[in-house]
């Protein structure tokens, strides 16, 4: 068999491939025999602090306690040069805001058009119980999060509906 450019292409991506499958292999067999203060996780958190791995064993040398990050009213965070990284704490932070936005979100349709109807001061628009059926079938993590769109259509609610179907009609046939 000749050795053609598609040949050779796909030879280099089946051995690139194994090779990287080999280096995987590698360093999860390192990972499990070294353990690093942090482990990998397929979850939101990439990496996790583990004090019992920073602090060495009883008769040996103790380390000071970790201090504490300061977050500013202003959403900043002042790193404490004798604590942890503070990437730990920000994960920490994110995941807890992100557990209570959730848990806020609204779970039935009566409480998504209370919810609707606090936020925007007006009725859902029809076919919201449509909207919500597609909810529910495709497990929307955050159902109330429609600011964006309300924002997207609020320059139109001046417009006569007949007027702006005219207007569109006009656009198409020019």
């Amino acid at each position: 068999m000749p050795l053609t450019w598609v040949s050779l292409r796909r030879t280099v991506l089946r051995r690139s491939f194994i090779a990287i499958w080999l280096v995987l292999v590698l360093v999860i067999s390192f990972h499990t025999l070294i353990q690093p203060p942090f482990r990998l996780s397929l979850k939101l958190r990439l990496f996790e602090f583990r004090p019992e791995l920073a602090y060495p064993p009883e008769g040996e040398q103790a380390r000071p306690p970790l201090g504490k990050h300061t977050l500013t009213s202003d959403g900043l965070l002042v790193a404490n040069p004798h604590g942890p990284h503070p990437i730990f704490q920000l994960i920490h932070d994110a995941e807890a805001a992100w557990e209570a936005k959730r848990a806020r979100a609204s779970k039935t349709l009566p409480e998504a058009v209370a919810e609707y109807r606090q936020r925007y001061r007006r009725s859902p628009p029809l076919g919201f119980d449509k909207w919500w059926d597609y909810v529910v079938k495709h497990r929307i993590q955050l159902p109330d999060e429609y600011d964006e769109i309300f924002e997207d259509i609020e320059s139109f609610w001046g417009i006569d509906p007949h007027e702006l179907a005219r207007t569109q009609q006009e656009a198409r046939e020019a």
